[in-house]
């Protein structure tokens, strides 16, 4: 079986840390946590380490390439794609007509992690916090409230006149006038 370098460095390290814990330098709990493992699964690595020796602890995952890899022809041919004929259009257009004009079935989001990663569109810059209220900011006489209806309590008083009220909700300054009764 061929494995990669770094499978293999791997399998090494492992190797490395549950002999350590064999021959008692260090405990099964410090070898779980330097392989950054729970200490069940340091016990099914010692088990398969004795049962297969030092091959069985190579990640068996790696044997074989994944069944969700995209076809590299595929990702060749959306990239040649773009470079050829959709040069300059932005991500969301050029999956449209790709989708509908030259039958890509790669999703949207394949499509455009592998249009960055080829550097043929740039990243978006990250932002900030999404649709966050901002406190208002405070400007003098911006929007004024006025208040000048005859009140029940001002017919009690003969002598009272309507007075109107004006006030910013963003200052705390209020003004007043007074406006003398019609008689």
């Amino acid at each position: 079986m061929l494995y990669t370098a770094a499978a293999g460095e791997r399998a090494m390290k492992v190797q490395q840390v549950i002999m350590r814990a064999l021959s008692g330098a260090i405990s099964w709990v410090q070898a779980a946590e330097i392989l950054g493992l729970e200490p069940r699964s340091v016990r099914r690595w010692r088990a398969r380490f004795e049962a297969g020796g030092p091959v069985a602890l190579y990640d068996r995952r790696r044997q074989r390439p994944s069944r969700r890899k995209a076809p590299a022809l595929e990702v060749q041919r959306i990239l040649r794609l773009y470079r050829e004929r959709f040069a300059g259009w932005n991500v969301r257009h050029f999956y449209r007509f790709a989708r509908r004009d030259h039958a890509v079935t790669l999703s949207y989001s394949f499509v455009k992690l592998a249009l960055q990663e080829a550097g043929l569109v740039r990243r978006a810059r990250a932002r900030g916090r999404h649709r966050r209220r901002r406190e208002p900011r405070a400007c003098f006489g911006e929007l004024l409230h006025l208040d000048g209806s005859p009140h029940a309590w001002l017919q009690r008083c003969p002598d009272a006149r309507p007075t109107l009220c004006q006030r910013s909700p963003n200052n705390p300054h209020v003004w007043s006038l007074n406006i003398p009764h019609p008689s």
